[in-house]
């Protein structure tokens, strides 16, 4: 995976959608809006053009690469990562964490209507340096835990 060859960049800061043709100002945007206390950030990419079967079809002209989602409260957070097929791999906290309470857990459930399980509630320090990682090896950080979602 090359994450800086793509064309454009899509970047959703708190439900603000922001197109990027750099990559350099993506991981800007994105390396600011972690400084925040809580937040709810996706990074995807434009992945080239539909055939025009699928398009006729499906009604999406374009493939988009989804890469990343976070979502943080305080010191909880939420991470995902996808690959090149869409597929999710929840990061998995590797302690037992009563520190997060229902109101982070809500905080940080993705749209889902349930509170976020215990199990994905990681430290948010981890969680952001394991986006610096990936951001500079362009894979998911090795000595974290995931669960295959699908």
């Amino acid at each position: 995976m090359n994450l800086a060859s793509h064309p454009k960049y899509f970047l959703t800061l708190d439900g603000k959608e922001l197109e990027f043709q750099d990559f350099s100002q993506t991981r800007e945007a994105l390396m600011s809006a972690l400084n925040s206390k809580s937040g709810k950030i996706s990074l995807s990419a434009y992945d080239g053009l539909r055939p025009w079967w699928q398009r006729f079809i499906f009604g999406a002209n374009n493939y988009v690469r989804m890469y990343l989602a976070i979502e943080w409260s305080n010191e909880i957070s939420g991470l995902i990562f996808h690959d090149e097929n869409a597929s999710e791999f929840r990061a998995l906290t590797d302690s037992c964490n009563d520190a997060a309470s229902v109101v982070d857990q809500n905080e940080i459930s993705f749209g889902e209507s349930e509170p976020l399980n215990q199990k994905y509630c990681i430290a948010t320090d981890i969680a952001k340096s394991s986006i610096v990682e990936f951001l500079e090896k362009e894979e998911r950080p090795e000595w974290l835990n995931y669960e295959f979602v699908r």
